[in-house]
């Protein structure tokens, strides 16, 4: 039997998890060296990178993502991350959870290749691309082309590269998948929990996922990003993207073990609903709100939606607890059957209607903005009566205003629990506007980006060219492509980026 080692990131090593599904985010931490491949063929690794994966994603970023971005507040005085509070398991977590499936997806990318099988290669650069750019977008600048090459030449102290670097790597190859898919080469559709080996479908979240990492760093003049996105946008045929909700990436699970949405069994009730989020829901009449979370059953809030105030004192939460707070539905997100998705096709058509907001291309921004927010209702709520969406479009809070603002801040309801998307986002574009509770540690600013593991850090010599040129390897340093990155290197090129809506300072403590 084979045995494959693994050189990850840090100049540690990491396994690859080639086979079978098991229900623990972290199983794979109990031989961190290396792991039995057997006769792995590329169809099954595609398995373990959509259900574990998924697995990995929804546990790590319902902890960082939600708590950062106010859609949830841990009530227990044992964590403290909507304070900014954390430590470096959080870290270690994060950059092993997508090195990991990155490494997968590489392995996978290889097998295709001796397959000869044109479609698992382009599903498997799009999964690497997936995981990967997560990777940076939490941590910046890491080791890239040598950390990868280290998988086969043995690099134990790979070099740091620039994330530029990193995203002309990860958007080149996702030209490149777009062009793979063939007829003539055939996925398991048993293996695929996506898309059951409908590689029509794959090749549309391929190049929809291409469009999410143009707007990622459309900041950066010299990533082309404007003109990239609309020529995907106006060239359906070459770069065919999600049509409809049927497009949407989502893992659903069987129920029946090993393939069952564990989550609610790894879950605490320690979890209630942010406020600034069930707020923005609830001046909005929106609909949305009883897929989301439940009324307060008891005490002086029962029967309302109310949420925690994120960033508050413990003695407040205590206060705000003992009145009654929202939680997240059961029902909707911890049944065994509970779909994960990775990307919608609302998120396609917010990204159509920002380009069209910031003058990227033409359109009617309104039109594609309303039809995002409609695709998102209907997401969530398959029968929801034609009037029923007119009426909330037509509500005040959500009418289209032509600004950025608005479009984000719908965005950000629509992606509740899609990954680290919305803390993404917020980097971006400084949207939505957040209430930064009195208690909120990391010297008052919203974290900027996860600092470097405590491996990493003591284990590959690079570290300290790095360190010396970013400055602090804390969460406070921004990361390249954020607005305020931009801002920071060059105040008058942030009014050039087309941003609208209410004041943003990059100085700010958002």
């Amino acid at each position: 039997m084979k045995r494959i080692n693994s050189y990850i990131l840090t100049g540690g090593v990491i396994i690859l998890g080639l086979c079978g599904c098991t229900s623990n985010f972290d199983d794979y931490n109990k031989d961190p060296n290396r792991a039995e491949v057997g006769k792995a063929n590329s169809s099954q690794m595609l398995e373990d990178l959509i259900f574990e994966g998924a697995g990995s994603m929804k546990y790590r970023t319902w902890r960082h993502n939600n708590e950062f971005m106010q859609y949830t507040v841990e009530t227990s005085t044992l964590n403290q991350l909507h304070r900014f509070v954390l430590t470096d398991s959080e870290f270690k977590g994060a950059w092993n959870f997508c090195g990991r499936w990155a490494v997968n997806a590489i392995e996978m990318y290889k097998l295709a290749e001796k397959e000869e099988n044109t479609n698992a290669q382009a599903i498997a650069l799009t999964m690497k691309a997936l995981y990967l750019s997560n990777m940076t977008d939490l941590f910046g600048d890491m080791p890239f082309k040598e950390a990868f090459k280290g998988i086969d030449e043995n690099i134990m102290q790979p070099k740091f590269d620039d994330q530029k670097v990193i995203y002309d790597s990860l958007l080149m190859d996702l030209e490149r998948a777009n062009t793979l898919y063939t007829k003539t080469s055939t996925i398991d559709a048993k293996r695929d929990l996506l898309y059951n080996g409908d590689v029509t479908k794959w090749r549309k979240f391929t190049n929809s996922l291409y469009l999410r990492l143009l707007m990622r760093v459309s900041n950066r003049r010299d990533m082309n990003s404007a003109e990239r996105i609309k020529t995907v946008f106006e060239n359906p045929s070459q770069y065919p993207i999600f049509e409809s909700n049927d497009d949407n990436a989502t893992l659903k699970y069987s129920g029946t073990r090993p393939f069952v949405n564990d989550f609610g069994d790894n879950a605490t009730d320690d979890s209630a609903m942010g406020e600034r989020f069930i707020n923005i829901m609830v001046d909005s009449s929106d609909p949305r709100i009883s897929v989301y979370c439940n009324r307060v059953s008891s005490g002086a809030n029962a029967g309302g939606y109310v949420g925690i105030t994120s960033g508050a004192p413990a003695s407040v939460i205590s206060k705000q607890s003992a009145d009654g707070a929202s939680n997240s539905n059961n029902t909707t997100f911890r049944q065994y059957t509970s779909p994960y998705t990775f990307m919608t096709y609302s998120e396609v058509l917010f990204i159509k209607a920002e380009a069209i907001q910031r003058g990227m291309m033409d359109g009617e921004a309104s039109e594609t903005y309303y039809a995002a927010v409609t695709a998102s209702l209907k997401q969530w709520i398959p029968d929801i009566s034609e009037s029923a969406v007119e009426t909330f479009l037509q509500n005040g809070a959500v009418a289209y205003d032509a600004t950025t603002e608005i479009i984000i801040t719908q965005k950000y309801v629509s992606l509740f629990t899609v990954g680290y998307e919305s803390w993404h986002e917020y980097r971006r574009t400084g949207y939505p506007l957040l209430v930064m509770g009195e208690a909120i540690r990391n010297d008052g600013v919203h974290p900027t980006r996860f600092p470097y593991p405590l491996v990493l850090r003591s284990s590959n010599k690079n570290y300290a060219t790095q360190l010396a040129k970013m400055g602090e390897d804390n969460m406070k340093t921004p990361v390249w492509w954020s607005r305020k990155a931009v801002k920071l290197e060059n105040p008058e090129e942030d009014n050039n980026l087309g941003y609208t809506g209410h004041k943003w300072d990059a100085d700010i403590k958002w």
